[in-house]
């Protein structure tokens, strides 16, 4: 036993390594990175900065994520306020507790510790892979999906532990009941990725409903309560915070808008969207994660018979999973296709199980000979999986020949704090955010600190709420990524969506005044962003 545990152990300590490693090469949040400057990144970074400093998220700041990611954000602020190292170290936990219950899945499927151990770390080259996890120098890590990895390779355990352990028909409520809390969390970070823990569920209870109604009952309602119980703690804080109906109207009013398009309301026209931006996404260099993951699908339904429940639960948690995301099928959205690439792993070691077996002999000089060959394929897997990411061949590098250029955002970053006012307030119109909150450390004033990805006739209060902003001079500072120009001829005008950005311009030339202009960097390279002073 003590021989057992020790085994454990020392695989536990190998897999926090890898992922440490791993993610130190893959993530842009990583310390040996300038900066983590991807958009949404940036977005939760100052969601979670707010949350720390006051702010309510979408009473005071807008944005459209889940309550709990801004909560992860929060811890990493609070482990590092100006960069994203905080989030790094979280990173590479929510990693780490994936690799954890991955190797937990795969002795359940009687691997043993070697296999289990090459098959686990096999996760991270679909979790990071380029397209998915960063695409050319966009992405880059942090996202919801990412730290729903982690929740969703809990669940799945306990489920396959709950259905391949005990009999299927056997109540089970400590289980259901911490299922059903982490499906809040998941609720809390995503809420479209639902249908991850809703399709997993749904066939299970089904069969219980049909085969013994009063264990259907006692399992929905369990993992029902366990649901709720997870929202406990956000309603509170939001009854709290008088942010509720804030909460509703973003999370879900706002959601539903920013999903869908005006000319797809038709459900049909939906799917078949849905089926077109999925077929985009195979048709790049994870096409082969795909075939992977249904291969280890259908591989389960055809040789573990007796888990025919189980296996149909996990095949309709992952089709259900891969339709929602693919109605805005940004690539990160597919992250989690990771940890069902694990089953197309399972099912190439059954394939070559003879093979592995033929090789497992008990002589000295053969036993080196497997240290030897394990050592080369986890090493390989380590190189495979960073250079599938690509994050290493952006220009990000502190070590490399740019160490000597600051970032557009540092150097905004250090006039802003230069100013003998102290008054750090900014704003950046008409633009994601581009990291400058960041580098500033910089809480905003203005609850539209950002613009989504959405237009100005389907969701026009965020363009509206800058432009108040604006010509309230609200804020010390404001940057754009254009010149401002005052024209008297649109003064009059109503601010819609034809005009919306003379209208702010405008508005920019007649209260603040343009100290710098500072050309982009990294991501932003071929911007130019003019920063503003208000005018006493």
């Amino acid at each position: 036993m003590n021989k057992k545990w020790n085994k454990c152990y020392i695989i536990y300590a190998s897999l926090f390594l890898y992922s440490s490693l791993i993610m130190l090469f893959c993530t842009k949040s990583s310390p040996i990175y300038v900066l983590n400057d991807w958009y949404d990144a940036n977005v939760y970074f100052t969601m979670g900065k707010g949350l720390i400093n006051g702010s309510v998220p979408y009473k005071d700041l807008f944005d459209h994520k889940g309550p709990f990611l801004y909560f992860i954000y929060a811890i990493g602020y609070l482990l590092n306020n100006s960069s994203f190292f905080g989030v790094f170290i979280l990173q590479v936990i929510a990693m780490y507790i994936t690799l954890i219950f991955g190797f937990k899945i795969s002795k359940i499927y009687n691997l043993s510790h070697c296999a289990a151990f090459i098959a686990t770390i096999m996760i991270p080259m679909a979790i990071l892979s380029n397209g998915f996890y960063i695409f050319e120098n966009d992405f880059g890590g942090g996202s919801p999906e990412e730290f729903i990895v982690p929740i969703f390779s809990a669940i799945l355990y306990l489920f396959i532990k709950l259905l391949k352990k005990q009999n299927i028909l056997k109540f089970s409520p400590l289980c259901l009941f911490v299922i059903g809390l982490l499906s809040s969390l998941i609720f809390q970070l995503k809420f479209s990725h639902l249908s991850l823990a809703f399709g997993l569920m749904f066939p299970f209870l089904f069969h219980l409903l049909i085969k013994k109604f009063s264990v259907f009952i006692k399992n929905f309602f369990l993992y029902i309560t366990g649901f709720f119980a997870g929202l406990i703690p956000y309603v509170i804080y939001a009854l709290t915070t008088n942010s509720l109906k804030d909460f509703l109207h973003v999370y879900i009013k706002f959601n539903k808008i920013y999903a869908t398009s005006s000319d797809e309301k038709n459900i049909w026209l939906l799917l078949i969207s849905a089926v077109e931006n999925k077929t985009n996404i195979d048709q790049s260099s994870n096409a082969l994660i795909f075939i992977i993951v249904f291969f280890g699908l259908l591989y389960l339904l055809h040789s573990y018979k007796k888990d025919f429940i189980l296996n149909v639960s996990i095949f309709i948690s992952c089709i259900s999973f891969l339709i929602i995301a693919s109605f805005v099928a940004f690539g990160y959205n597919f992250i989690i296709l990771g940890i069902f690439s694990f089953f197309g792993y399972i099912a190439i070691y059954d394939i070559f199980k003879n093979i592995i077996e033929k090789n497992s002999k008990k002589n000295s000089s053969t036993r080196l000979y497997n240290i030897a060959i394990h050592f080369l394929t986890i090493f390989f897997i380590f190189i495979i999986t960073i250079t599938n990411n690509k994050c290493i061949f952006i220009n990000l590098h502190k070590t490399s020949h740019v160490s000597s250029k600051k970032s557009c955002q540092e150097q905004i970053a250090n006039i802003i704090h230069a100013d003998a006012d102290k008054d750090y307030s900014l704003l950046e119109v008409l633009s994601l955010d581009s990291g400058f909150y960041t580098l500033s450390n910089i809480v905003p004033k203005s609850k539209y600190f950002y613009i989504p990805n959405i237009t100005f006739d389907r969701y026009p209060y965020v363009y509206l709420g800058q432009y108040e902003d604006v010509c309230n001079k609200l804020n010390n500072y404001v940057i754009s990524d254009f010149e401002a120009h005052y024209k008297a001829n649109i003064d009059k005008q109503n601010i819609n969506s034809q005009n919306y950005t003379d209208k702010i311009g405008s508005a920019i030339a007649q209260n603040y005044e343009l100290i710098n202009k500072t050309n982009g960097t990294y991501l932003q390279s071929g911007r130019v962003f003019y920063l503003y002073k208000r005018i006493k």
